[in-house]
């Protein structure tokens, strides 16, 4: 585990168990392919989830992994089971949107050798063609 990774996996776990639960950011869903959430959520930039014991409904089979989050999440009323590897994620978001935790962005190398990175006014990365 990088050590990236591994202050990811530390804080989601604080705050998680502190907040009840934790907005995450995802930058650019569709650029990776370990990436578990419906397909059509993957056109979305940034991807924005709230993960937690206290959301609507609960999440109940959270697991904080060496590799990611898994757990099953509400979409439009229906449940299902999502994977969220720690290089995807970009940041949380917590205490109702007052605090965050920001991580360097890395796209996998093959994106980042194809793409131009343009900044957006909200501060978060887009990339174009």
């Amino acid at each position: 585990m990088s050590n990236l990774n591994f202050i990811k996996k530390s804080n989601f776990s604080w705050l998680v168990n502190q907040e009840n639960w934790v907005t995450v950011l995802i930058g650019e869903p569709s650029y990776f392919k370990d990436l578990v959430v419906p397909e059509n959520l993957k056109k979305l930039s940034p991807l924005v989830l709230d993960i937690g014991y206290n959301t609507m409904p609960p999440v109940l089979d959270l697991e904080i992994e060496e590799k990611g989050i898994f757990c099953t999440l509400a979409f439009d009323g229906k449940l299902t089971k999502c994977y969220l590897p720690w290089e995807s994620i970009s940041a949380f978001i917590f205490d109702n949107g007052l605090s965050n935790v920001s991580f360097s962005y890395n796209l996998p190398l093959q994106v980042s050798e194809e793409k131009e990175v343009e900044k957006k006014p909200n501060g978060f990365l887009k990339l174009v063609d």
